[in-house]
């Protein structure tokens, strides 16, 4: 095939002098057309990564749904054997970290009474799969305190892929736009209870 491809650039550049007197000259490509096809392969590996990124992303996004519904069942198994969510703690904002030990740039910390809870209906708490490390959204959050004890739980996380709906959250879903954050385009809430 490119032999093809060489005699045929040949015998245009030969004009009219024929195939035969060409051959002997031909010494290899210009510079322009090794430009031009580097430039072209340059633009269909640009396309191809911006795709592969957001395919990874959606990804990512499918991914912590699922994590979030295994979370979920596992506080409703719980919540059934013990008739109540674990708890977090009793002041107002008691948010906690499921798998790291701190999160969310250090504002919230794990509390492992919570993953000894959840341990008999998960064998290992999942963690966020991007897991962002200088920015909110690096692991699931779960609240659970005195104050909405009564009513519930909440669990918190990110994701990438937008518009916020049920298909970026999950059907039950609260959400909103995100803080400034590389590749987090909002972020949702899933409330249990009643």
């Amino acid at each position: 095939m490119i032999d093809s491809l060489i005699k045929l650039r040949q015998y245009f550049r030969a004009g009219n002098r024929g195939l035969a007197s060409v051959s002997k000259t031909f010494k290899g490509f210009t510079l322009i057309e090794l430009l031009v096809v580097i430039s072209i392969i340059g633009i269909l590996a640009g396309m191809v990564l911006v795709n592969l990124n957001s395919a990874r992303a959606k990804a990512r996004d499918v991914k912590r749904l699922s994590d979030i519904e295994q979370i979920r069942l596992a506080l409703e198994m719980y919540h059934d054997n013990f008739g109540t969510y674990p708890v977090t703690g009793t002041a107002g904002n008691t948010w906690r970290c499921l798998s790291s030990a701190t999160c969310w740039q250090g504002l919230y910390s794990r509390q492992d009474s919570i993953t000894t809870a959840l341990t008999p209906y998960l064998s290992q708490i999942p963690d966020d799969p991007r897991n962002f490390t200088s920015c909110y959204g690096d692991d699931y959050l779960y609240n659970s305190d005195t104050t909405v004890r009564q009513r519930g739980a909440y669990l918190h996380w990110y994701f990438e892929q937008g518009p916020l709906s049920d298909k970026s959250c999950g059907a039950g879903f609260y959400g909103g736009p995100a803080p400034a954050c590389s590749g987090i385009i909002g972020y949702c809430w899933l409330y249990l209870g009643t």
